[in-house]
């Protein structure tokens, strides 16, 4: 399947282990590209349906191809904000929905799977710079799987 772009109004959220996690600050290097990947996987909360954004949240936990872990968090990232404050640094950036298919692991479509492309090599001083700005975008965070109300 051929990624779509995803528009600048949408938004995204990055699932964030407790490893990035210091002090209650998400690290920027949640957001690096690990070696040998060329995008960095995100997933997009409108693509999940819902009535609010923590429904939508909760529904991507349950599809997303991870193990997820209650330690965890997503970041909540607008897409339009990122490309903005990154257009000097990285003019193409780009968002893609690209929902990824099913796995023996995870026998499931996710999809609200996307990629972001654009982003520097793993380990590059200019990916930990991209990293920390990309943290400091966060609107909000969630709780990785959801409280009981």
């Amino acid at each position: 399947m051929t990624p779509r772009s995803i528009a600048v109004g949408d938004e995204v959220v990055r699932y964030i282990s407790r490893r990035h996690i210091q002090r209650a600050k998400i690290n920027g290097a949640a957001f690096c590209r690990r070696p040998g990947e060329t995008a960095l996987s995100v997933n997009r909360l409108d693509a999940a349906g819902g009535l609010d954004k923590a429904q939508q949240v909760h529904r991507v936990s349950a599809v997303i191809h991870l193990e997820v872990r209650p330690s965890a968090v997503f970041g909540e990232l607008n897409v339009g904000a990122v490309k903005r404050a990154l257009q000097s640094r990285r003019p193409n950036l780009r968002f893609a929905h690209r929902p990824s298919p099913a796995t023996p692991r995870f026998p499931w479509v996710d999809p609200t799977h996307c990629e972001i492309y654009g982003l520097p090599p793993a380990g590059s001083p200019q990916s930990i710079i991209i990293g920390d700005m990309m943290a400091a975008l966060l609107a909000a965070t969630y709780p990785a799987i959801p409280q009981p109300a």
